[in-house]
């Protein structure tokens, strides 16, 4: 699924559901798409979209950042995969994929070239969906 973020300047961003939380009733992989609108997102709008951020959130984040869901994206088909990270900021942290272990053989180096998974509040979607639009 997808939900449109309005923008405080009147254009819209989308966040995108990657994976629901294994371990969580109401938690999920939020993806913040690449992709600023005058309008309300729509499947047609978002099909060149990449993901450009990601972020374990609870559901109340779509409700929270002014958005309400616009539809379903096959996310496959739009080419969106949840980025690989790692666990925690250490040289062997296990690498994941979204929420589950990828099985790739880094070197320590290349480890920590990966970005730290993370949980953002109910805001933090928003936030760097401004920053996208150059606010």
């Amino acid at each position: 699924m997808f939900w449109e973020i309005p923008l405080d300047s009147g254009k819209f961003a989308a966040g995108v559901i990657l994976q629901k939380d294994p371990h969580s009733r109401t938690g999920f992989l939020a993806g913040l798409l690449n992709w600023i609108g005058d309008e309300q997102p729509t499947p047609t709008s978002l099909k060149n979209a990449g993901l450009v951020r990601q972020g374990t959130v609870h559901f109340k984040t779509i409700k929270e950042t002014g958005g309400a869901v616009q539809g379903i994206l096959n996310l496959s088909e739009y080419g969106i995969v949840p980025f690989m990270e790692r666990e925690h900021n250490s040289p062997r942290a296990p690498v994941i994929q979204g929420y589950y272990r990828a099985d790739v053989d880094l070197s320590e180096e290349e480890r920590m070239k990966l970005r730290v998974a993370s949980g953002w509040g109910y805001k933090v979607i928003k936030i760097l969906a401004e920053k996208l639009n150059g606010a």
